[in-house]
């Protein structure tokens, strides 16, 4: 969450904050659910930069202050969304397993059902990640593997062997194939930023 400083042009913020005299005339701290009115010395080398919402802490209304967002937010989020995508579309593939069939023209409705608990165990484990107080790195970048994975075998199947689905079979794993690639990309670049 970004956040910034409205003040006059001969109050350095920075300063203010690095050095920790707050004497002086007073400047808005402004996040996306406060404004905290901070006041601060003016400083000859006036400048004016923007700060980021995680180099201080978030002062409620009450007085309270609260800790910055989470690094791994992103991370946490996508992984959960997967997790639920998964389990419902291994419940789809189980339960309609026939239906599916026929619509996707496979003739291997026994398939789709072993397809179908594989991604409810896949599921399982990204719930099992997301329950720790400190997501699993290992497991996140193997979560990023197997979607990639996914992905290229889909690629395979529609772009490799075009007979092998009906027309409805081809469009249904590649809008699935998008949706994992989306999960994918936006987990790597959780990994990418909680690291930072």
């Amino acid at each position: 969450v970004a956040a910034g400083l409205v003040a006059g042009s001969d109050i350095d913020a920075s300063v203010a904050l690095e050095t920790g005299n707050l004497t002086g005339p007073r400047a808005r701290y402004i996040t996306s659910e406060v404004i905290v009115v901070l006041p601060f010395r003016r400083h000859p080398r006036a400048t004016f930069r923007p700060i980021l919402a995680r180099e201080l802490p978030v002062t409620t209304s009450t007085g309270i202050s609260e800790s910055a967002p989470r690094p791994d937010a992103l991370l946490r989020r996508t992984l959960a969304v997967n997790a639920i995508f998964s389990g419902l579309s291994g419940t789809a593939m189980i339960v309609l397993s026939g239906p599916l069939d026929r619509f996707m023209g496979l003739g291997l409705p026994w398939l789709l059902i072993v397809v179908g608990a594989g991604l409810l165990g896949f599921a399982g484990l990204i719930g099992l990640n997301l329950r720790r107080p400190q997501l699993s790195r290992a497991e996140a970048w193997l979560t990023v593997a197997s979607d990639g994975a996914w992905v290229a075998a889909s690629a395979v199947i529609v772009l490799g062997f075009p007979d092998l689905l009906g027309t409805g079979g081809r469009w249904l794993v590649g809008l699935v194939a998008v949706a994992v690639a989306d999960f994918a990309l936006f987990q790597y670049l959780g990994l990418r930023w909680s690291r930072a």
